[in-house]
């Protein structure tokens, strides 16, 4: 049986939507480049709870494989939430997810060339035929991603789910607390 968010209240939500995010990044090897420092379910400015990440050294390059993974991290608290409460469940906490994944896609396609120079867009404007070229690929690259997301959180879901817990009891865990109460 699913929570409904309503009466669940909001610091449930937040912890599944938290935990999904670090979850992802743990599991996707993102973790390895750009290290989580700590999450919580404590409100920081416009949002409900945050995943803190710091880099491990500093750098001016991302590969589309980076990049990728980073759409995987931001997309984390939309599938959990989406596993938990049910798709009709999801809340307007993911829109900013949402919006971040999308512009990492936008960038890898038009800035970077990650999918061909096809995509990549220059100075001038951009016809109606290549702007929805690349609003298909956006959307193609996303639920493929999506996909992505929903089966590694399927497949750890114990994990997701023991993390969110300890997060309503703890509100903020650091990396070295999340690993060891996860057994990673």
């Amino acid at each position: 049986i699913r929570d409904r968010p309503g009466r669940a209240g909001q610091e449930n939500i937040v912890a599944y939507h938290e935990a999904g995010h670090t979850l992802v990044s743990l599991l996707n090897g993102r973790n390895e480049e750009v290290r989580l420092h700590k999450v919580t379910i404590l409100p920081r400015g416009s949002a409900g709870g945050v995943n803190l990440f710091l880099p491990e050294k500093s750098y001016d390059f991302d590969s589309k494989e980076s990049m990728l993974k980073d759409v995987q991290v931001a997309l984390g608290g939309r599938v959990a939430e989406e596993l938990h409460f049910g798709r009709e469940n999801v809340t307007t906490g993911c829109s900013s997810d949402l919006s971040q994944a999308s512009n990492m896609i936008m960038r890898m396609l038009v800035s970077y060339g990650f999918y061909g120079p096809e995509f990549v867009v220059g100075k001038g404007e951009v016809g109606d035929k290549k702007h929805k070229k690349i609003d298909d690929k956006i959307e193609e690259i996303l639920k493929t991603e999506l996909e992505n997301v929903r089966k590694l959180l399927k497949t750890n879901w114990k994990l997701v789910d023991k993390l969110a817990k300890e997060l309503k009891v703890r509100e903020t865990m650091t990396l070295e607390e999340v690993e060891n109460l996860l057994g990673l």
